[in-house]
């Protein structure tokens, strides 16, 4: 007990009051500390109460019917506007490069199939991304 009270010396806060209390300093302290810990103990019990009474059943298998829904949309959305330009490349690529066959400039026909490649790779994304994603 008398290693208690040293302690609490040198003890500040609420772990003072807790030492207090139990160590049995003096009936005014005791009764505040009883005071503090019982609205703690209320609050945390209406808490709890309410978290446990105030429960609801959740539906999540229509909710992400509905989104999931909406992203399929949104995917279809985007797949179409990259192929659409994939498509536009595709055959600017294709002209271009015909236009450097008629050249002597090796740069040019580089480019050219470069681009072909890169609208393919745009006509072919939603596709592989489809059968990658299952």
């Amino acid at each position: 007990m008398k290693r208690w009270k040293q302690k609490l010396k040198y003890m500040t806060g609420a772990a003072a009051k807790a030492a207090a209390f139990f160590v049995g300093k003096s009936h005014a302290k005791r009764k505040t500390s009883i005071s503090q810990i019982a609205k703690k103990s209320f609050g945390m019990a209406m808490m709890a109460w309410t978290m446990f009474l105030y429960t609801c059943p959740v539906f999540a298998t229509d909710a992400t019917a509905a989104i999931t829904g909406k992203f399929d949309v949104f995917y279809d959305l985007v797949a179409a506007v990259i192929q659409a330009i994939g498509a536009v490349i595709l055959v600017w690529g294709a002209f271009e490069f015909g236009n450097s066959m008629q050249q002597q400039e090796g740069g040019a026909t580089t480019r050219a199939l470069q681009r072909v490649g890169g609208g393919l790779v745009m006509l072919v994304a939603p596709t592989i991304a489809t059968a990658m994603i299952g």
